[in-house]
């Protein structure tokens, strides 16, 4: 009844004596945009009046406090009540205090939408994180453990509490289990973050994991699965479509998780499908209440930036792409938060507010008396000109009445059906639904999603029915094919043929029955799973079917492994056995044969048979690749220079001796590829051939040689160890050219280092005109202790200024510079303009940025080249990811913290980019974030190669935090206090809203321009330069100064073909081709088909003066078409 809430909200105010909060000391972004006058205004009607909704929407509160406080988490029963997980404890308990977080139901009795009963199901909980109702009662998330909960007499007070399992993680709550969800086979899904360590003890074995992943809960028989390993991150949410696909909540991320699901046991990298702001909580948007163009979507809370935003999915072969759209609901009080979303049994959206000025975890004090203890809200939007769904009765139904409701349009009432069906006696259930299955019409529309549900129900029964599953694999539908094939993975052991059913999904047509059955295949302990899975390879395969495939072979090596040694196992095709032999490290000495005679072998196959060349050596192999690059027999030099690159690993990492073959290797000293002279005086020097002695020194001498050969001769001179080469080096060192001196100086770091101590300081004194001192210093922290060392020489040394300046460019750019070092080759003088900021304080600096600083100013500093901010932090979709994207990072601080991030680095370093540095077993260093690790590799952002590296774990000798890579003394670089008032201007407003909030219209951002050179874009791809647009999606004039006619293109990925327009900023001298067809209209809609297009651009800078380039691709009225702009680098 509205009146009896009104009431009990009355009483709330009037009882509570509030005491006036401000905003002081709150970061910034999480309250951007909102009206800070409404922080003690706790009326719901306040909010209701801030409330901005898409059009035909309309939203009303259905719950508020007391009958509520902090909502974490929400589900609905099968009677259409809403289950509502609340936590006044979070983030931590006061010592002394009793936990006494609650489970609450919400009911609306009178469907009037707006709950009039609230009952305390539960107390005496702490922090949970996730509910989900199963088996008569509520399973409960609160780490370590998971409660199991029920009422037993009736009156809605749980009066059973057990405890179901026990053991995960607790290091951090905010990532703990969370998130809860039945799925459609009747398992609970749950997931946790990184840093967690968990081991939960089960009566079917232990379940460990660390670093993030998703669990599966089967509360039937009460066994525990890993669904996903090393989702890392922080995930709250967890959705099913309407097929059974598996999406996750992960902020600031959403992953597609089934690629991930397979039976390998090991952490498997998930690549985000699309990455924004921190969300958490969701659901997928169905039934008929709501309208058409917003079915199948994503809804997820934005609590920090206080919206529920939608996320739409595409199919992109075997998996999703995503894009962003805009929100459904927004609003401009401080205290909305949404923290969970679900779709309700009338069909309409119900979101949980958690109500909080005050959201951070950390950032704040945990006894904030602004951390609010007593409020929350539950909100209902719904659609004007569309009638409810009237809640239907499951409770009590008989079996086949239940069955009969699983043909509901509505998802919400054919997933309560399986629910109230799993708790019936299974062997009844499994009987109606065959019956119930056979009975259906071939010709109804939803006749495949009928016999998907019924096969569900099955599940949920804990019942094999193989006649429904082989209806469903012979559907038309590819989705319902697919749903067929992972339910193989459960249902195997008791299916008449599975590797049969197996083999003819691999081969479907539909990419996604495919991978879900090169999945399903990593589950049947059979060696003859194998070739039916790889029955995929007969087919186009795409990033989704490369994550299963791995999975598969890892997760059944031990069973098809030792038969194809044996010969005992049988492939439908030759490429088949080849593939799987290949994984195994079985014929690498054909790959590699296969690949020297390749004249344009592609690049993964080069990589492929580098790693397992490297991974598993042999003298047979080492001579192979010796004698094909020494006798010309490579027919690419790219293969020639990546086998000697992995000569070079080889012997720096094996104990196999280098054999007279290699004086074979000599002739490649002298090819006429840089690259391959290079890596080939590498490998000498790794191998220690004395051999090549005569011809390094012979290229360390010659000055018209190009300064990369000279210098890896040098360092290969130094490697040999040998006196005469040492003593050489020497005297080049001492009385040469600067260039060969700083060649001569880097080989004695490598071969004599007392000698090189001796030389260094000198050399470092002199101008070095064409001489390189970066790789003298870097030379020099590749060995134990270098930077110890070379601070220690250098400390009383006058190092020449172009020096200084070479090295610390080298460091603003990479951050590789040891710590040890930096203040020895920057200026950290007292009049430094670092030094003279620090000293003015941060609070009154950051008074003077809000001040007197300007934003648009302040962004041509941040883009300016030789700041090199560019070359780390993206903004938004655009741009490299070694340091925070900034459009996160400035919708997360406030102006001091910016100021600090600027001026003192290390003081606070984003989460998740803290730096590693690893030393290798080679000696070789690696210094970046970790964007991935399991137990054989870790793979990093190395900020000196912008890219992405894997190092195997078994070859990093150690590793150690390091600073941040953003260096100190950047506000050096800049050019007056101005400057750095407006770089700090620009960065603490990104995402604020105005001119420099996150705007996630779809521009093309990234760019690659090209000065004209005719009346046609230039072909070479080292005509391109990459560039990216401002926040506001224009590409500034100064990035197109190439000359009077300009060439710009950027990539569009067309998901579903259709017509788009293009609002342009102005198309006077502007001409445009589309994949090489060039446009002849801009004004008119153009027509795209499926895949990637190349949108190239024709400027004529003589017309178009000063204006640089902003292109806004929209969708035509009526247009089904679905693209996605590229992002990225």
């Amino acid at each position: 009844m509205k009146a009896f809430l009104t009431l009990l909200l009355a009483i709330a105010f009037c009882s509570l004596a509030l005491l006036g909060q401000n905003a002081s000391g709150i970061r910034t972004a999480n309250l951007a945009g909102a009206n800070l006058d409404l922080m003690n205004n706790h009326d719901p009607s306040s909010q209701l009046e801030n409330f901005e909704l898409l059009p035909g929407y309309e939203v009303n509160l259905f719950a508020a406090n007391p009958m509520l406080a902090n909502p974490v988490h929400m589900v609905w029963d099968s009677r259409g009540r809403l289950w509502v997980a609340c936590s006044w404890a979070y983030p931590q308990i006061k010592p002394g205090d009793v936990a006494n977080d609650k489970i609450i139901i919400l009911e609306d009795t009178d469907d009037d939408g707006v709950a009039d009963k609230s009952t305390v199901f539960a107390d005496g909980l702490y922090l949970p994180t996730g509910i989900e109702l199963a088996n008569g009662g509520c399973y409960v998330g609160q780490s370590p453990d998971v409660l199991f909960l029920k009422d037993t007499d009736g009156d809605d007070v749980a009066d059973v509490r057990q405890l179901a399992l026990t053991g995960f993680g607790i290091e951090d709550n905010h990532h703990s289990i969370s998130a809860w969800r039945r799925g459609p086979g009747g398992w609970i899904y749950f997931q946790e973050g990184i840093f967690l360590h968990t081991q939960v003890e089960t009566q079917h074995g232990v379940v460990r994991n660390y670093n993030g992943g998703v669990y599966q809960f089967n509360p039937r028989t009460q066994e525990l699965r890993m669904f996903s390993r090393g989702t890392g991150g922080n995930p709250w949410g967890h959705v099913f479509d309407h097929w059974g696909q598996s999406f996750m909540v992960n902020n600031p991320r959403i992953m597609y998780l089934t690629p991930g699901s397979g039976s390998s046991n090991e952490p498997t990298r998930l690549p985000p499908l699309i990455s924004t702001e921190k969300q958490c909580g969701g659901d997928i948007v169905t039934g008929t209440h709501l309208p058409e163009e917003i079915q199948g979507q994503l809804l997820t809370g934005r609590f920090k930036s206080r919206a529920v935003v939608r996320y739409e999915f595409i199919d992109d072969g075997a998996g999703f792409s995503a894009n962003v759209l805009e929100p459904i609901i927004k609003s401009k009080h401080p205290n909305f938060r949404p923290v969970d979303v679900k779709i309700g049994p009338d069909g309409a959206i119900y979101i949980a507010d958690w109500y909080n000025s005050i959201i951070n975890h950390a950032q704040h004090d945990f006894r904030d008396p602004r951390r609010d203890h007593s409020h929350g809200r539950v909100w209902r939007i719904t659609y004007k000109d569309r009638p409810l769904v009237k809640k239907p009765q499951l409770v009590g139904l008989q079996i086949q009445e239940l069955v009969d409701n699983l043909k509901s349009p509505e998802a919400w009432t054919r997933h309560q059906a399986r629910k109230e069906l799993s708790e019936r006696d299974p062997d009844e259930v499994l009987t109606a639904l065959e019956n119930w299955a056979e009975s259906l019409d071939p010709k109804a529309d939803q006749y495949a999603h009928h016999l998907v549900e019924a096969m569900w129900a099955c599940q949920n029964v804990e019942r094999v029915s193989e006649p429904i599953l082989s209806k469903v694999m012979s559907s038309k539908s590819g989705h319902a094919r697919s749903a067929g094939a992972r339910v193989i993975r459960y249902w195997h052991d008791e299916l008449s043929d599975p590797i049969g059913m197996i083999g003819q999904l691999a081969r479907d047509s539909f990419p996604r029955t495919r991978m879900e059955a090169v999945l399903s295949a990593g589950f049947i302990p059979q060696a003859e799973a194998v070739p039916a899975a790889l029955m995929a390879l007969d087919h186009e395969r795409d990033r989704f079917i490369d994550v299963a495939i791995p999975s598969t072979l890892k997760g059944l090596r031990s069973h098809w492994e030792p038969a194809i040694e044996k010969g005992e196992l049988e492939f439908d095709r030759v490429g088949h056995r080849e593939f799987a032999e290949q994984f195994a490290g079985i014929g690498i000495d054909k790959r590699l044969m296969a690949l020297i005679g390749n004249p344009n072998p592609p690049r993964s196959e080069i990589s492929a048979v580098k790693r397992q060349f490297v991974s598993t050596p042999s003298g047979k192999l080492v001579s192979l690749v010796v004698n094909a690059v020494g006798k010309s027999a490579v027919q690419s030099d790219l293969v020639s220079i990546e086998l000697l690159d992995a000569l070079r690993i080889v012997g720096d990492r094996s104990e196999l001796e280098a054999s007279r073959e290699f004086v074979t290797l000599l002739p490649a000293l002298s090819h006429s590829n840089d690259g391959v002279v290079v890596n080939a005086a590498s490998s000498f020097g790794s191998w220690q051939v004395s051999s090549a002695g005569p011809k390094l020194l012979e290229l360390l001498r010659d000055r018209d040689r190009a300064p990369e050969i000279r210098r890896a001769a040098a360092i290969a001179l130094g490697d040999l160890g040998q006196t005469k080469y040492i003593n050489a080096l020497k005297s080049l060192a001492s009385v040469s050219d600067i260039a060969t001196r700083y060649h001569a100086v880097t080989g004695l770091v490598a071969g004599d280092l007392e000698e090189a101590k001796a030389m260094v300081g000198e050399v470092l004194t002199q101008k070095p005109l064409d001489a390189d001192p970066v790789t003298l210093v870097t030379e020099f922290t590749k060995t134990r202790r270098g930077d110890t060392v070379l601070a220690g020489l250098l400390e009383d040394v006058a190092i020449h200024p172009e020096v200084k300046r070479s090295v610390s460019t080298y460091h603003r750019q990479t951050g590789q510079l040891p710590k040890k070092l930096v203040g020895l080759f920057s200026d950290s003088s007292q009049d430094s303009l670092s030094f003279a900021l620090l000293g003015e304080g941060r609070e009154s600096l950051a008074q003077d940025v809000d001040r007197y600083g300007d934003a648009e100013r302040g962004e041509t500093v941040f883009r300016r080249e030789s700041l090199a901010c560019i070359n780390c932090h993206g903004i938004g979709s655009v741009g490299p990811a070694i340091g925070p994207n900034l459009v996160a990072v400035g919708t997360a601080a406030s102006t001091s913290y910016m100021i600090e991030s600027i001026l003192e680095p290390n003081a606070s370093i984003a989460e998740h980019y803290e730096n590693m540095l690893f030393t290798m077993a080679d000696n070789s260093l690696h210094m970046g974030s970790i964007v991935y690790q399991d137990d054989n590799e870790v793979i990093i952002q190395d900020s000196a190669l912008g890219q992405e590296v894997k190092l195997p774990v078994g070859n990093i000798r150690s590793k150690q935090s390091v600073p941040s890579l953003m260096p100190a003394g950047l506000a050096d670089q800049l050019k007056s206090r101005e400057e750095f008032l407006d770089l700090a201007k620009f960065l603490s407003v990104l995402g604020d809203p105005g001119p420099f909030q996150n705007d996630e219209r779809p521009f093309i951002r990234k760019w690659r321009v090209a000065p004209a050179t005719g009346s046609h874009p230039p072909k070479e791809s080292e005509s391109w330069k990459p560039a990216y647009s401002k926040v506001n999606g224009e590409l500034p004039a100064a990035d197109l100064a190439l000359g009077e006619h300009v060439f710009a293109k950027g990539f569009v990925d067309v998901q579903t073909p259709g017509s788009i327009m293009l609002d342009i900023n102005h198309r006077e001298g502007l001409s445009l081709w589309v994949d090489g067809k060039e446009v002849s209209d801009l004004e008119k809609p153009i027509k795209l088909n499926e895949g990637r297009k190349e949108f190239t651009f024709s400027l004529d800078q003589s017309k178009r003066s000063d204006l640089g380039l902003r292109v806004l691709l929209q969708t035509t009225n009526g247009s089904p078409v679905k693209f996605r702009i590229e992002g990225g680098i």
